[in-house]
């Protein structure tokens, strides 16, 4: 089975960053910033995570279900935009699907590797215009899922973010990663909403 952990912070009161799991699923989104309605946006990624999750059983066309999500969100004129990264954490591995430049990082002890190179960073989800780029990995080369919003990457090297999760114990390596971009120094305030969840296969 999958074992989860999840942290999110902010720099300010009302963070736009989301992260959650719901059953199988597993998603992040980063509400746009700088315009009216990025958390409502994100929030509205959550809300459809959640009814899917709720659903029976059944093959999940990632791509149609994400543009489908986007033009919903468009045509209803109540949220703005948002990243979005769903992934479904299944017996053969994480499959999923993304729209930004949030990311899933897989990381085994002496390798690691980008599964959402390709997505594309805009247009975002609510625009009506969104290409969603779907991915997957097999099960066995897995290792620990990484999937977090922009306010890690962007702020700590990959260097870093891997021994974090090399080193860390499972429970504490969300909170140990945001804990990477704090400014050691001066207020200790976050440079953006983060947002983490990993994600490791147990027997």
């Amino acid at each position: 089975m999958w074992r989860t952990a999840i942290a999110s912070d902010s720099y300010r009161d009302a963070t736009e960053d989301r992260a959650a799991t719901f059953g199988s699923f597993t998603v992040v989104a980063d509400g746009v910033g700088g315009r009216a309605g990025g958390g409502a946006a994100a929030d509205a990624v959550m809300n459809a995570v959640r009814v899917l999750a709720d659903q029976p059983l059944h093959p999940w066309d990632r791509v149609q279900w994400m543009v489908e999500l986007d033009r919903r969100m468009a045509e209803s004129g109540a949220v703005g935009e948002t990243t979005a990264l769903v992934v479904h954490l299944t017996h053969i591995g994480p499959i999923g699907v993304a729209v930004g430049d949030s990311v899933a990082w897989w990381v085994t002890g002496d390798e690691w590797g980008e599964l959402t190179t390709a997505a594309k960073m805009k247009p975002w989800v609510g625009t009506g215009g969104a290409v969603p780029v779907p991915f997957s990995k097999p099960l066995q080369s897995v290792g620990t899922l990484l999937i977090a919003t922009d306010g890690l990457v962007k702020y700590s090297s990959a260097e870093r973010i891997v021994n974090v999760i090399r080193t860390t114990p499972f429970d504490d390596t969300p909170r140990a990663l945001i804990e990477l971009v704090r400014p050691p120094t001066g207020s200790g305030r976050l440079p953006d909403d983060v947002a983490v969840i990993v994600a490791r296969w147990e027997k």
